[in-house]
């Protein structure tokens, strides 16, 4: 082999060193955590830097310009809104939201990075013992079963209502920019549609303003805003569809809550008669605990007056989704698992040497073991018996 030239060994040392270079100290980061620190101030001191109450409504001064242009007032340094309430203190207490939803994002995507950094998704699954994997993996069946038909829901009113949605839009005129916008700000409310719809399907519905009411019963509504996804809400003191359509309906939170107990006993079988309903009624009861927080953060004020009230009622969302969703969550896991139970039970008993009784007559609290009582002894003496011994998975 031909001998490498003398300089070449050092000129590769220099072309590594020239990759490499030594780290710059940038002022980036110091940046973004002064621009952090000052909200955080800003967020802190909202109540003794605002110079108004950001709630105080004056129409005599709403649409104040700022103080720098003509019939400003310096009362109110950025002027004042529709309402007359003061800017500057809408946007320092309006910081509050904006750092406490920042700081939630990053935690959220924190935890997601952190989680996934670790092992892939269907591992980390794996790792998690049966019983919190069960009930967490049944609380997500039934609110992704919700979820769906809360969407369909809102999308085959939109349909039925599509020229009431059309008349909406033309009296706008927004034009191409505007239909844009108008697009954005139907896809920002589409959250908060899907979960008013998973109310309705629940039954008590929601309201939108002050004495009204939507629910699968009927409708009570006054006059609403221009908005065109408004189109999509159903009218008149009747139901918004025939008595068989209804049925499928409102028997959708029930198939919800079936699906989780079937999941939470499926994943996890419990020995004990007794705690797999109690299981399939935490499962429920969590999901309905989900759906009562996002109805809670999915209302609110609209604005004064009859729309001071808008969106359902989180305590009876909450308290109607535990009596459909948990209770039959707990009702199908305790059928399931006796059912999973016997299943095994009678195979084992078809088995050469297998055990002489087909049902167990009475099962001990949570255990890996199947307890049996012999009530032909006296003395309590029990046979342990393993119903997933000869399971391949095991």
């Amino acid at each position: 082999m031909p001998a490498e030239p003398a300089g070449a060994a050092a000129t590769l040392a220099d072309v590594e060193v020239r990759a490499a270079p030594a780290p710059r100290s940038g002022r980036a980061p110091w940046i973004a955590i002064g621009i952090i620190a000052v909200f955080m101030i800003v967020a802190a001191l909202a109540p003794w830097l605002s110079p108004a109450d950001p709630e105080e409504q004056s129409l005599r001064q709403r649409f104040t310009p700022p103080a720098w242009m003509d019939g400003g007032s310096s009362a109110h340094l950025l002027g004042t809104d529709r309402l007359g309430r003061d800017m500057l203190s809408r946007l320092f207490y309006g910081s509050r939201v904006s750092l406490s939803a920042g700081v939630l994002t990053v935690l959220l995507a924190s935890a997601f990075g952190a989680a996934r950094s670790l092992a892939p998704w269907r591992k980390l699954a794996g790792r998690v013992p049966p019983r919190p994997r069960s009930v967490i993996l049944g609380v997500l069946a039934a609110l992704a079963v919700l979820t769906v038909c809360g969407a369909l829901l809102c999308a085959i009113s939109l349909v039925v209502h599509l020229g009431a949605y059309q008349t909406a839009t033309a009296k706008l005129s927004p034009g191409i920019i505007g239909s844009v916008l108008l697009l954005l700000a139907s896809l920002c409310y589409l959250p908060n549609s899907v979960i008013w719809a998973i109310c309705y399907l629940l039954g008590p519905g929601f309201s939108f303003g002050l004495g009204t009411a939507v629910s699968p019963a009927g409708s009570a509504l006054g006059k609403v805003p221009a908005f065109p996804m408004l189109a999509a809400l159903p009218v008149g003191d009747k139901a918004a569809f025939p008595a068989w359509l209804g049925f499928f309906v409102l028997i959708t939170p029930y198939l919800a809550g079936a699906l989780a107990g079937l999941m939470t006993v499926r994943i996890a079988p419990t020995p004990s008669l007794e705690a797999a309903p109690l299981w399939g009624l935490l499962t429920g009861s969590l999901a309905a605990g989900v759906i009562g927080f996002c109805a809670k953060v999915s209302g609110g004020p609209l604005g004064a007056g009859r729309l001071a009230s808008v969106g359902p009622a989180s305590g009876e969302a909450t308290l109607v989704a535990v009596l459909e969703v948990g209770v039959t969550a707990a009702l199908v896991a305790g059928t399931a698992n006796w059912l999973i139970i016997r299943h095994h039970v009678h195979r084992l008993t078809r088995q050469p040497g297998g055990i002489s009784s087909p049902l167990p007559t009475r099962v001990s609290a949570p255990q890996p073991a199947l307890i049996i009582d012999e009530t032909d002894d006296a003395g309590g003496h029990r046979i342990h018996v393993n119903p997933w011994a000869d399971d391949p998975a095991d």
